[in-house]
Protein backbone atom coordinates (compact mmCIF):
# COMPACT_ATOMS: atom_id res chain seq x y z
CA UNK A 1 0.00 0.00 0.00
CA UNK A 2 3.19 2.27 0.99
CA UNK A 3 4.86 0.79 -2.20
CA UNK A 4 1.29 1.93 -4.28
CA UNK A 5 1.20 5.95 -2.77
CA UNK A 6 5.05 6.63 -3.82
CA UNK A 7 4.60 5.28 -6.92
CA UNK A 8 1.10 7.27 -7.42
CA UNK A 9 2.98 10.39 -6.00
CA UNK A 10 5.81 10.27 -8.39
CA UNK A 11 3.19 9.95 -11.33
CA UNK A 12 1.75 13.01 -9.88
CA UNK A 13 4.97 14.80 -10.14
CA UNK A 14 5.44 13.67 -13.66
CA UNK A 15 2.16 14.80 -14.28
CA UNK A 16 2.65 18.61 -12.79
CA UNK A 17 5.96 18.51 -14.05
CA UNK A 18 4.72 18.12 -17.73
CA UNK A 19 2.13 20.25 -17.08
CA UNK A 20 4.45 23.35 -16.24
CA UNK A 21 6.22 22.71 -18.87
CA UNK A 22 3.85 22.34 -20.97
CA UNK A 23 2.36 25.47 -20.06
CA UNK A 24 5.83 27.20 -20.23
CA UNK A 25 5.78 26.05 -24.05
CA UNK A 26 2.82 27.76 -24.47
CA UNK A 27 4.09 30.90 -22.91
CA UNK A 28 6.60 30.82 -25.08
CA UNK A 29 4.88 30.13 -28.21
CA UNK A 30 2.59 33.06 -26.99
CA UNK A 31 5.62 35.37 -26.09
CA UNK A 32 7.15 34.65 -29.80
CA UNK A 33 3.67 34.90 -31.48
CA UNK A 34 3.38 38.51 -30.18
CA UNK A 35 6.98 38.99 -31.04
CA UNK A 36 6.19 38.14 -34.74
CA UNK A 37 3.27 40.32 -34.65
CA UNK A 38 5.05 43.14 -32.76
CA UNK A 39 7.48 42.93 -35.63
CA UNK A 40 4.92 42.74 -38.59
CA UNK A 41 3.37 45.63 -37.59
CA UNK A 42 6.32 48.19 -36.39
CA UNK A 43 7.25 46.49 -40.72
CA UNK A 44 4.20 47.79 -41.96
CA UNK A 45 4.70 51.40 -40.25
CA UNK A 46 8.14 51.27 -41.72
CA UNK A 47 7.14 50.44 -45.04
CA UNK A 48 4.09 52.70 -44.87
CA UNK A 49 6.52 55.50 -43.26
CA UNK A 50 8.52 55.06 -46.27
CA UNK A 51 5.78 54.93 -49.11
CA UNK A 52 5.30 58.42 -47.11
CA UNK A 53 8.17 59.50 -47.34
CA UNK A 54 8.78 59.03 -50.87
CA UNK A 55 5.63 60.49 -51.77
CA UNK A 56 6.36 63.63 -50.14
CA UNK A 57 10.16 63.82 -51.95
CA UNK A 58 8.51 63.23 -55.20
CA UNK A 59 6.17 66.08 -54.48
CA UNK A 60 8.80 68.28 -53.77
CA UNK A 61 10.76 67.06 -56.22
CA UNK A 62 7.82 68.04 -58.90
CA UNK A 63 6.85 71.35 -57.55
CA UNK A 64 11.05 72.57 -57.68
CA UNK A 65 10.88 71.07 -61.38
CA UNK A 66 7.23 73.05 -62.02
CA UNK A 67 9.47 76.31 -60.62
CA UNK A 68 12.66 76.06 -62.51
CA UNK A 69 10.65 75.67 -65.91
CA UNK A 70 8.59 78.99 -64.70
CA UNK A 71 12.01 80.42 -63.99
CA UNK A 72 13.35 79.43 -67.46
CA UNK A 73 10.30 80.73 -68.80
CA UNK A 74 10.26 84.35 -67.00
CA UNK A 75 13.66 84.68 -67.70
CA UNK A 76 13.35 84.04 -71.69
CA UNK A 77 10.10 86.73 -71.49
CA UNK A 78 12.27 89.26 -69.90
CA UNK A 79 14.68 88.45 -72.22
CA UNK A 80 12.53 89.07 -75.40
CA UNK A 81 11.28 92.13 -73.99
CA UNK A 82 14.13 93.61 -73.18
CA UNK A 83 16.12 92.71 -76.50
CA UNK A 84 15.99 97.23 -77.14
CA UNK A 85 17.00 97.87 -73.08
CA UNK A 86 19.60 95.80 -73.22
CA UNK A 87 21.42 97.31 -77.14
CA UNK A 88 20.38 101.03 -74.87
CA UNK A 89 23.16 100.16 -71.84
CA UNK A 90 26.01 99.02 -74.55
CA UNK A 91 28.77 101.40 -76.50
CA UNK A 92 28.17 100.78 -80.06
CA UNK A 93 31.57 102.25 -81.19
CA UNK A 94 34.04 99.80 -82.16
CA UNK A 95 37.59 101.29 -81.45
CA UNK A 96 40.27 99.96 -83.95
CA UNK A 97 42.75 99.43 -81.64
CA UNK A 98 40.50 96.95 -79.20
CA UNK A 99 41.10 94.69 -82.90
CA UNK A 100 44.57 94.63 -82.42
CA UNK A 101 46.44 91.66 -80.45
CA UNK A 102 48.07 92.38 -77.49
CA UNK A 103 50.13 88.75 -76.73
CA UNK A 104 51.91 88.99 -73.71
CA UNK A 105 55.70 88.35 -74.41
CA UNK A 106 56.81 85.61 -72.51
CA UNK A 107 59.75 85.76 -69.63
CA UNK A 108 63.01 83.99 -70.41
CA UNK A 109 62.85 81.29 -67.78
CA UNK A 110 65.74 79.01 -68.03
CA UNK A 111 65.50 77.33 -64.94
CA UNK A 112 68.29 75.58 -63.40
CA UNK A 113 70.47 76.20 -66.50
CA UNK A 114 70.72 80.15 -64.84
CA UNK A 115 72.02 78.27 -61.63
CA UNK A 116 76.33 77.79 -61.63
CA UNK A 117 77.45 74.89 -60.09
CA UNK A 118 79.34 75.46 -57.18
CA UNK A 119 83.25 74.67 -57.97
CA UNK A 120 84.43 71.60 -55.85
CA UNK A 121 86.16 72.40 -52.13
CA UNK A 122 89.43 71.44 -52.19
CA UNK A 123 89.40 71.09 -48.35
CA UNK A 124 86.90 68.12 -49.08
CA UNK A 125 89.90 65.89 -50.89
CA UNK A 126 92.61 66.64 -48.06
CA UNK A 127 93.30 63.84 -45.84
CA UNK A 128 93.50 64.40 -41.82
CA UNK A 129 96.55 65.09 -40.41
CA UNK A 130 98.12 62.52 -38.36
CA UNK A 131 97.86 63.43 -34.78
CA UNK A 132 100.51 64.03 -32.20
CA UNK A 133 101.03 59.70 -31.06
CA UNK A 134 100.32 58.92 -35.02
CA UNK A 135 103.25 60.78 -36.25
CA UNK A 136 105.68 58.57 -33.92
CA UNK A 137 104.21 55.17 -36.05
CA UNK A 138 107.30 54.07 -39.13
CA UNK A 139 105.78 55.32 -42.52
CA UNK A 140 103.10 57.28 -40.69
CA UNK A 141 104.81 60.52 -42.48
CA UNK A 142 104.89 58.69 -46.13
CA UNK A 143 101.55 57.35 -46.01
CA UNK A 144 100.14 60.65 -45.16
CA UNK A 145 102.36 62.49 -48.03
CA UNK A 146 100.69 59.21 -50.29
CA UNK A 147 97.16 60.11 -49.34
CA UNK A 148 97.56 63.81 -49.93
CA UNK A 149 98.70 62.99 -53.29
CA UNK A 150 95.55 61.02 -53.49
CA UNK A 151 93.58 63.45 -52.53
CA UNK A 152 94.91 66.45 -54.48
CA UNK A 153 94.79 64.03 -57.81
CA UNK A 154 91.11 63.09 -57.08
CA UNK A 155 90.36 67.20 -56.48
CA UNK A 156 91.85 67.97 -60.01
CA UNK A 157 89.66 64.95 -61.94
CA UNK A 158 86.61 66.63 -59.98
CA UNK A 159 87.45 70.18 -61.05
CA UNK A 160 87.99 69.04 -64.54
CA UNK A 161 84.63 67.73 -64.41
CA UNK A 162 82.68 70.29 -62.97
CA UNK A 163 84.16 72.64 -65.56
CA UNK A 164 82.79 70.73 -67.85
CA UNK A 165 79.38 70.32 -67.17
CA UNK A 166 80.04 74.53 -66.54
CA UNK A 167 80.78 75.01 -70.14
CA UNK A 168 78.29 72.46 -71.09
CA UNK A 169 75.45 73.95 -68.76
CA UNK A 170 76.53 77.68 -70.19
CA UNK A 171 76.37 76.41 -73.89
CA UNK A 172 72.54 75.08 -72.64
CA UNK A 173 71.79 78.77 -71.43
CA UNK A 174 72.93 80.23 -74.53
CA UNK A 175 71.28 78.17 -76.76
CA UNK A 176 68.14 78.75 -74.22
CA UNK A 177 68.40 82.52 -74.53
CA UNK A 178 68.54 82.25 -78.58
CA UNK A 179 65.50 80.03 -78.62
CA UNK A 180 63.85 82.63 -76.85
CA UNK A 181 64.95 85.73 -78.36
CA UNK A 182 63.44 83.67 -81.48
CA UNK A 183 60.25 83.27 -80.02
CA UNK A 184 59.81 86.18 -79.04
CA UNK A 185 60.87 87.52 -82.05
CA UNK A 186 58.16 85.68 -84.10
CA UNK A 187 55.60 86.80 -81.48
CA UNK A 188 56.72 90.22 -82.34
CA UNK A 189 56.96 90.28 -86.14
CA UNK A 190 52.96 88.59 -86.07
CA UNK A 191 51.69 90.91 -83.79
CA UNK A 192 53.22 93.90 -86.23
CA UNK A 193 51.67 92.42 -89.01
CA UNK A 194 48.41 92.06 -87.45
CA UNK A 195 48.54 96.06 -86.36
CA UNK A 196 49.38 96.61 -89.67
CA UNK A 197 46.43 94.75 -91.47
CA UNK A 198 44.16 96.79 -88.60
CA UNK A 199 45.75 100.07 -89.39
CA UNK A 200 44.87 98.99 -93.08
CA UNK A 201 41.55 98.15 -92.55
CA UNK A 202 40.67 101.76 -90.52
CA UNK A 203 42.39 103.26 -93.34
CA UNK A 204 40.38 102.01 -95.93
CA UNK A 205 37.33 102.57 -93.30
CA UNK A 206 37.83 105.87 -93.42
CA UNK A 207 38.12 106.67 -97.03
CA UNK A 208 34.86 104.58 -97.00
CA UNK A 209 36.08 101.66 -98.82
CA UNK A 210 32.90 99.47 -100.11
CA UNK A 211 34.02 96.20 -98.84
CA UNK A 212 36.07 97.48 -95.75
CA UNK A 213 32.81 99.58 -94.64
CA UNK A 214 30.82 96.06 -94.71
CA UNK A 215 33.10 94.33 -92.82
CA UNK A 216 33.35 96.64 -90.44
CA UNK A 217 29.65 96.46 -89.57
CA UNK A 218 29.66 92.52 -89.69
CA UNK A 219 31.72 93.04 -86.97
CA UNK A 220 29.39 95.58 -84.88
CA UNK A 221 26.55 93.15 -85.72
CA UNK A 222 27.99 89.82 -84.81
CA UNK A 223 28.75 91.33 -81.42
CA UNK A 224 25.10 91.66 -80.51
CA UNK A 225 23.91 89.19 -78.45
CA UNK A 226 20.12 88.07 -79.18
CA UNK A 227 18.19 85.20 -76.63
CA UNK A 228 18.50 82.20 -77.79
CA UNK A 229 16.79 80.56 -80.43
CA UNK A 230 17.48 83.96 -82.78
CA UNK A 231 19.31 83.05 -85.93
CA UNK A 232 21.51 86.25 -86.37
CA UNK A 233 21.91 85.96 -89.69
CA UNK A 234 22.61 89.04 -92.28
CA UNK A 235 24.00 90.31 -95.45
CA UNK A 236 25.35 93.62 -95.58
CA UNK A 237 25.69 96.03 -98.88
CA UNK A 238 27.22 99.75 -98.83
CA UNK A 239 26.87 102.19 -101.67
CA UNK A 240 29.48 104.24 -101.57
CA UNK A 241 27.86 106.53 -104.30
CA UNK A 242 25.30 107.98 -101.31
CA UNK A 243 27.00 106.60 -98.53
CA UNK A 244 24.18 104.04 -97.86
CA UNK A 245 24.57 101.08 -95.63
CA UNK A 246 21.80 97.91 -96.74
CA UNK A 247 21.31 95.31 -93.84
CA UNK A 248 19.17 92.51 -94.46
CA UNK A 249 18.80 90.97 -91.52
CA UNK A 250 17.23 87.50 -90.47
CA UNK A 251 13.90 87.91 -88.02
CA UNK A 252 13.54 84.99 -85.66
CA UNK A 253 10.17 83.43 -86.24
CA UNK A 254 6.45 83.52 -84.18
CA UNK A 255 7.36 79.96 -82.83
CA UNK A 256 10.48 81.60 -80.77
CA UNK A 257 7.62 83.02 -79.09
CA UNK A 258 6.87 80.42 -76.15
CA UNK A 259 2.70 79.59 -76.57
CA UNK A 260 3.11 78.69 -72.33
CA UNK A 261 2.14 81.06 -70.00
CA UNK A 262 2.92 78.75 -67.00
CA UNK A 263 3.38 75.40 -65.44
CA UNK A 264 1.56 74.14 -62.64
CA UNK A 265 1.84 71.04 -60.89
CA UNK A 266 -1.17 68.95 -60.23
CA UNK A 267 -1.07 66.59 -57.48
CA UNK A 268 -4.27 64.37 -57.73
CA UNK A 269 -3.06 63.58 -60.89
CA UNK A 270 1.19 63.68 -60.48
CA UNK A 271 1.77 65.95 -64.18
CA UNK A 272 2.70 69.44 -65.28
CA UNK A 273 0.12 70.88 -66.88
CA UNK A 274 0.57 74.09 -69.22
CA UNK A 275 -1.08 77.02 -69.20
CA UNK A 276 -1.65 78.45 -72.94
CA UNK A 277 -0.43 82.27 -73.51
CA UNK A 278 -3.18 83.91 -74.76
CA UNK A 279 -3.11 84.40 -79.43
CA UNK A 280 -3.02 87.89 -78.58
CA UNK A 281 -0.20 87.93 -76.39
CA UNK A 282 2.15 85.90 -78.21
CA UNK A 283 0.80 88.61 -81.50
CA UNK A 284 2.03 91.72 -78.99
CA UNK A 285 4.90 89.68 -77.75
CA UNK A 286 6.35 88.93 -81.69
CA UNK A 287 5.56 92.49 -82.66
CA UNK A 288 7.47 94.26 -80.03
CA UNK A 289 10.40 91.86 -80.89
CA UNK A 290 10.11 92.80 -84.15
CA UNK A 291 10.38 96.09 -83.95
CA UNK A 292 13.52 95.92 -80.72
CA UNK A 293 15.54 94.01 -83.34
CA UNK A 294 14.67 96.56 -86.26
CA UNK A 295 15.73 99.60 -84.16
CA UNK A 296 18.65 97.65 -82.34
CA UNK A 297 20.22 96.93 -85.96
CA UNK A 298 19.99 100.40 -87.03
CA UNK A 299 21.24 101.57 -83.51
CA UNK A 300 23.88 99.10 -83.73
CA UNK A 301 24.77 100.30 -87.65
CA UNK A 302 24.85 104.15 -86.21
CA UNK A 303 21.97 104.98 -89.08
Amino acid sequence: MGRSRGFTGVLIQMQRQAEREAKARAAAQRRGAAEAERARRAYERALAADQKERARLDVESRVAEVAALNEALAFDISALDGILRDTLAVDDFLDFESLKEAAPRPPFAPGRLNVPEPPPNPADFQPPAPSGAQKLLPGARQRYAARFEAGRHQYGTALQQHQTREAERVRQLKQAWVEHQRAAGAIEDRLNRQHAEIDAFKASFETGEPEAVRQYFALVLERSHYPDGFPQAFRLAYVPESHQLVIQYTLPGFGRIPDVAEYRYVKTSDKVAEKRRLPRERQELYKRVVAAVTVRTHARAGI
